[in-house]
């Protein structure tokens, strides 16, 4: 059966065919079922948790833990979780204004071997534990520090 509508084109006429409400339930629940499995798949793929003790504290140790240490520059120790999780968000705005780490010198005329600035991967690490909860993780994941290292300077594995 078909049926004709004219409105809202004037003297235009598009025939529609009649379709049984069976058909039109079916196809909801079909579209229903897609959808709900491409947002289960869409949840799979996302990127795993980052956490203090993976992923944050590796950062801090190399660019943060030299001033932001006891009987150092920086007002507060980041050494631990304890210690660095009530600054979480002071650190995310601090990092996306790039206000720390502080470094004043100019790129363009070289490369310094002592640049703390955070590359952009390390700044959205730090900001999405920050937007996370600031998590803590494994304390298995924690890079055991030998004794004699220095802040942020790391010891060759060999």
């Amino acid at each position: 059966m078909l049926r004709s509508c004219s409105w809202p084109f004037r003297g235009v006429k598009i025939v529609i065919p009649s379709v049984p409400m069976e058909v039109w339930l079916m196809l909801r629940f079909y579209f229903g079922i897609l959808t709900l499995g491409t947002v289960v798949m869409a949840a799979d793929v996302s990127a795993p948790a980052v956490t203090f003790n993976k992923d944050v504290l590796p950062v801090l140790q190399k660019n943060c833990q030299t001033c932001h240490r006891p009987g150092e520059i920086g007002p507060m120790a980041l050494l631990t979780y304890e210690g660095t999780r009530p600054w979480a968000k002071a650190i995310k705005a601090a990092v996306l204004s790039k206000k720390m780490p502080p470094w004043f010198a100019d790129p363009q005329y070289g490369h310094f071997s002592n640049d703390r600035s955070l590359s952009q991967a390390e700044v959205n690490t730090l900001t999405a534990w920050a937007d996370a909860g600031a998590p803590e993780g494994d304390p298995k994941d924690v890079l055991r520090r030998c004794a004699g290292w220095k802040a942020g300077i790391f010891p060759s594995r060999t």
